[in-house]
């Protein structure tokens, strides 16, 4: 059964087939629309350097876009190269015609000085070369494009598995994996587009790491491949690719995540969207467990794990701003040794608040003849009110005064009532969030508070 490819397809099929058809990463789609194309015609219609003309215009011409657009060429060639298909050829520059100096004799050996403006002229050009790190794979791809039969695979296994000549066995073992290479870049490409929907951002793996992850993972399927358990060979390797490729993922984070714990976040995952379909709501802790067969501490917990990871961020990730220029993340990060002149205020207006209370509750514990002179310094130096603006422990307080912690609490209650009684609208909550405050506000108001 022989592959239709775009090549052989005729003129009104290639103008109808969409870009999206060549499996080309997420960022080249996006960078190609921006530049009006949109189908195989289109692309086609261009030459390289046409499109990295196009593209450094889309870009303004940045320095630093120039490598997100060699990459996107060498996506396309590569793509390109698996179904068969090429762009439009470059011209080739016209032969220039060196006319010889009748006058001046030509100079040779030591004495010939290179014209350098011509040099530099030809340089410029001269086709810059797209390197794609899975040009080899491609090659080796399409050099062993022959799909191995069922026989042939129980042949190679039992050679790989029995064989005592370590030079045959190899050679079994190498013909198993180079006709399996297609089935490591579909499902290579299967998970790098799965990723990029779950995290709803790009992954931090490209194509090619992935697919080095997925050859290591059909090198193991062919040295463990027993032929004898009566499976096909493509059957075994795929779960090895798979499960080589997906570790990759959960270890490509900032945060490693461990096998059995990003297993279970999948799964939870799944349980979540699946219960989300059948009751039209989201799902509770307790019906994701049961679907899950999982503890519900367990699954918070893997909800938790999930929710960090998903929030971290590089500070060195590129973003596009508003008039089409690059900058790091961390350019938009705010600097704490700066403040806006309006929070200031703020601080300034809560802090005199703060202090403000503080002082008056300090005056009405004066001003009552009720309290005896002990009691007042109790209750001073228990909430801190002494200056220190830091609130003290019972035992602390006791120790001070030779009396047990009992007697304290029962002192600073008292007062509470006779100070409540007297019509101040505080009690001890208001006040504890009143010295936490004061240290942050000190700190942004750039002043600081004691209260007398």
């Amino acid at each position: 059964m022989q592959t239709a490819t775009l090549s052989s397809a005729p003129p009104d099929a290639q103008e109808q087939t969409s870009i999206e058809s060549l499996g080309l990463t997420g960022t080249t789609l996006m960078q190609l629309w921006a530049i009006g194309v949109s189908s195989v015609s289109d692309l086609t219609a261009h030459n390289t350097d046409s499109l990295r003309k196009l593209l450094a215009e889309s870009l303004n011409g940045s320095a630093a876009a120039h490598e997100r657009i060699e990459k996107t060429l060498a996506d396309i060639h590569a793509a390109m190269r698996v179904q068969n298909a090429s762009l439009k050829p470059d011209p080739r520059p016209e032969p220039k015609v060196v006319e010889k100096s009748e006058t001046q004799p030509q100079k040779r050996g030591r004495d010939f000085e290179p014209d350098h403006e011509w040099l530099d002229k030809v340089n410029e050009e001269a086709p810059r070369l797209n390197k794609d790190p899975l040009d080899p794979f491609y090659r080796d791809m399409k050099r062993y494009s022959r799909l191995l039969s069922r026989d042939e695979q129980t042949e190679l296994g039992r050679s790989v598995r029995e064989e005592k000549d370590e030079k045959l066995r190899m050679k079994a073992r190498d013909i198993l994996i180079l006709h399996n290479l297609r089935l490591v870049l579909w499902i290579a490409r299967k998970h790098l587009w799965a990723t990029i929907a779950k995290k709803k951002e790009w992954s931090s793996l490209q194509l090619s790491d992935l697919v080095q992850e997925g050859t290591l993972g059909l090198m193991i399927a062919a040295e463990r491949y027993d032929e004898r358990k009566g499976f096909a060979f493509t059957t075994y390797a795929i779960w090895w690719i798979r499960s080589t490729i997906s570790r990759a993922i959960l270890d490509s984070g900032f945060i490693r995540v461990p096998v059995h714990m990003g297993e279970l976040i999948s799964k939870v995952r799944r349980a979540m969207n699946e219960i989300a379909l059948r009751e039209g709501r989201p799902p509770t802790i307790e019906e994701i467990g049961i679907a899950v067969e999982q503890d519900p501490k367990k699954v918070r917990q893997a909800l938790k794990v999930a929710q960090v990871s998903a929030s971290m961020v590089s500070l060195n990730d590129v973003i596009i701003t508003d008039d089409s220029s690059e900058a790091e993340r961390h350019e938009f990060i705010a600097c704490e040794a700066f403040l806006r002149p309006d929070r200031a205020l703020e601080a300034k207006q809560e802090l005199d608040g703060a202090c403000e209370r503080l002082n008056r509750l300090t005056e009405m514990l004066y001003e009552d003849e009720s309290i005896s002179e002990r009691n007042r310094e109790m209750f001073v130096r228990f909430y801190g009110l002494d200056g220190s603006v830091t609130k003290k422990t019972l035992e602390h307080v006791a120790e001070g005064y030779g009396v047990t912690r009992e007697l304290v609490r029962q002192v600073v209650g008292a007062c509470w009532v006779k100070i409540q009684h007297a019509g101040l609208d505080m009690d001890h909550e208001s006040v504890l969030t009143d010295l936490a405050r004061i240290g942050e506000l000190e700190k942004l108001a750039g002043k600081r508070v004691s209260a007398d």
